[in-house]
């Protein structure tokens, strides 16, 4: 599924973010946009790095497809942190997302959070709940580990036209019982 040359960058920018030092955190975002790109299928050009948007300044914004050919909406916003664990205890992500979560839109479907540790991607009705967060350990981590892991990150699945196809699936058959199908 990946090239060598999509391997190599990932493992790179991985290891950027690994090994990042305490004060560094604007060197986090490039390497954070590129491991969206390459292992999620998002083009480069469709994430926002530090872009002020309607509500504040995220470390990254990504875009998908909204309602219309001519809207993007942004369906992952993502904060990153240079301090080692910022994200790994429950009650510092509860905080974190509370902070951050001005950023968040109707369209919002994902917020992330990254130290150079961990990732945790979480589905934006969640709020403050950690019991759906998605955790990604970040040593030594793969392309292909990472896109397993963030698989309902995808930019297949992402924006709003995937997002009512599964939801008219699951009025068509009859399975439509909470607001799961949006992150499905």
């Amino acid at each position: 599924m990946f090239n060598a040359r999509q391997r190599r960058e990932f493992q790179q920018a991985a290891e950027t973010i690994a090994t990042i030092e305490r004060g560094r955190e604007s060197t986090m975002y490039g390497p954070l946009r590129d491991m969206f790109a390459l292992a999620l299928g998002y083009e480069r050009r469709r994430i926002d790095i530090d872009r002020r948007g309607a509500r504040g300044r995220p470390d990254l914004t990504v875009f998908a497809d909204g309602a219309t050919e001519a809207q993007s909406v942004p369906w992952i916003v993502l904060e990153a942190k240079d301090e080692r664990d910022a994200v790994t205890p429950p009650a510092r992500r509860a905080a974190l997302f509370a902070e951050k979560a001005k950023y968040i839109t109707a369209d919002t479907a994902w917020f992330v959070m990254v130290d150079p540790v961990l990732l945790v991607a979480r589905p934006v009705e969640r709020g403050t709940d950690a019991g759906g967060d998605i955790e990604v350990p970040l040593a030594g981590i793969d392309i292909d580990a990472f896109a397993a892991a963030l698989a309902p990150l995808a930019a297949e699945r992402a924006g709003i036209p995937p997002m009512l196809d599964r939801f008219r699936a699951d009025v068509e058959a009859g399975t439509l019982a909470t607001v799961t199908w949006l992150v499905r």
